[in-house]
Order: C-alpha cells, then sequence, then structure tokens
C-alpha cells in the first residue's frame, strides 16, 4: 500500500473519530449535543453541561441543545471576545410557565441558557431561541455585551439580562420574574411577564415594545426612554426613577401612566408621551 494511501486513510479515520466541534466552518466552532457530550471544545472543557467556552472565538450551534432538568446550564463563557451565534437553533430546558401573563413557572432551579461571566467582556449572542430554563434563559455579566435577535421565552426568572451591555431585535416573553434587563434596549419586545417588561439602567430604550406584563412596561433609572409602545400592563406604563428622559412614547390602556419616583432636585424629563400626564 503506498505511503499517501496510507496518509489519506489515515485522516479519514481522524475525522470520522473526532468530536463533532473540531468541525469548524471559517474558523468557527461548531456546537451540538454530540459534541456537549464529548467535551473539549475549548480547553478545560469536560464532557456533559456545561459547555465552557474558555477562549475567545467564534462558535456556533449545529444543532438543538437540551438540557436535563431545571438546574442545569447549558453554556458557560469564562473569556472574552467570544461570538456565539445560535443559528436558528434553540437551547431548549424542562421549566413551563403558565399563564397569560405569567402566574407561576415549574420546575425553578439554578439553570442559565447562556450564563457569560463578569469577567467576559465583549461577548455576543445572536439569531436564535433559549427556553424553558431554571433560571435565566440569556444572561450576559461583563461589559460591552450585545444580545442580538434572540428570543427567550418561558424561563423561571428573567428572559434576557445583560448587565453591562445591549439588547437589540430580541424577544422575551411569558418569563417568571421579567423580560428584558439591560443597559439598552432597542427594537424589542417583551410581553406576557411576570414583573417587568423591559429594565434599562442609565441606557436608552429606543423603539421596543412591552405589553401586558403584571408591572410596567418599563421601568428605568437614569435613563432615556424614546418612542417605545406600553400597552396593558397592569401597574404602570412606565416607572421612572430620577433623572430620567421620557419622549414620545405611546403609553395605551395600562394601570397607570406614569410612576415617576425623581425629585424636585433631581428630576425627570417628561415631554410629548400619548396620553399626556
Amino acid at each position: 500500500m503506498s505511503s499517501s494511501l496510507l496518509y489519506r486513510l489515515a485522516c479519514a479515520c481522524a475525522l470520522a473519530t473526532a468530536p463533532a466541534s473540531v468541525f469548524a466552518v471559517d474558523g468557527v466552532v461548531l456546537i451540538n449535543q454530540a459534541s456537549v457530550a464529548t467535551g473539549d471544545i475549548t480547553s478545560g472543557d469536560t464532557p456533559g453541561f456545561p459547555v465552557t467556552i474558555s477562549q475567545p472565538g467564534s462558535y456556533r450551534l449545529s444543532g438543538n441543545l437540551t438540557v436535563p432538568d431545571a438546574n442545569t446550564t447549558a453554556i458557560e463563557i469564562t473569556s472574552s471576545f467570544v461570538t456565539l451565534d445560535l443559528n436558528g437553533f434553540s437551547i431548549l430546558g424542562p421549566t413551563v410557565c403558565t399563564g397569560t401573563p405569567v402566574t407561576s413557572c415549574s420546575p425553578a432551579g439554578s439553570g442559565i441558557g447562556i450564563f457569560g461571566q463578569a469577567e467576559a467582556s465583549a461577548v455576543r449572542i445572536l439569531n436564535g431561541s433559549v427556553h424553558g430554563m431554571g433560571q435565566v434563559g440569556v444572561r450576559l455579566d461583563g461589559p460591552g455585551s450585545v444580545v442580538d435577535r434572540v428570543n427567550s421565552t418561558g424561563n423561571a426568572s428573567f428572559g434576557i439580562i445583560a448587565t453591562g451591555g445591549i439588547v437589540t431585535a430580541s424577544l422575551a416573553s411569558d418569563n417568571g420574574q421579567g423580560g428584558i434587563d439591560s443597559v439598552t434596549a432597542m427594537d424589542s419586545i417583551a410581553d406576557f411577564n411576570a414583573g417587568t417588561g423591559i429594565e434599562v439602567n442609565s441606557g436608552v430604550a429606543l423603539r421596543n415594545s412591552a405589553n401586558n406584563n403584571t408591572f410596567s412596561g418599563y421601568s428605568e433609572g437614569k435613563s432615556t426612554l424614546l418612542y417605545d409602545h406600553a400597552n396593558a400592563n397592569a401597574q404602570f406604563g412606565v416607572t421612572a426613577g430620577c433623572t430620567s428622559f421620557i419622549f414620545g412614547n405611546a403609553l395605551i390602556a395600562n394601570g397607570g401612566l406614569i410612576q415617576d419616583f425623581s425629585t424636585p432636585a433631581m428630576p425627570c424629563g417628561i415631554a410629548e408621551n400619548s396620553p399626556t400626564q
């Protein structure tokens, strides 16, 4: 047998037995249920959940991921400069939320769909769904994080938390404690959540829609709300903290218009909302 044939056979065997995560397109590491079971997606990643992403780079789901219980986290990101493309696939947990809007979620637990640790900055999550997790659907604690085009539904706690970042063009609905909590939220929807639809802190809410939540459509402190829509929230369209600016928003059929916690020394600017207050 020629040496070239032996080489080709060796390569074929290596490919046949390699973990699924090594099959990459343009340097993108692929993740699916089989590669989770194998482990070693990045250095130190042990077989099973959670998948640990400990190196900068691009990662992409090539199939749905299903966690076994409400206390299991699917993906944990410990490195900065990670982009995770859900690629239209879903991360699925066992939690079921009931009520319209939500009144209860069971089983609740500690499991998070995608968890970016505080030291993991500039993390991007995009283009897919997270559903039925025992705690939060997507939680990114590092600065400069982005959640884009993600549907996070039916989780026992919040749909999306980006404590140092921005949420764009995403959906958070039917979650057990709230929809979106971020610095900035743009072009997103938060419906039928227990609690507040969208919370922004020292940032901006722009062109969002928050409807049928059990508390306020929006809760914000030291932030700007521009051209947002709030409809049929049980308590208020907006709950506002000090030195906020609330302009040009449509607040329709909520329990109240704007709950204003500002003070004379730290007033809110409230103008041209419909209906007027």
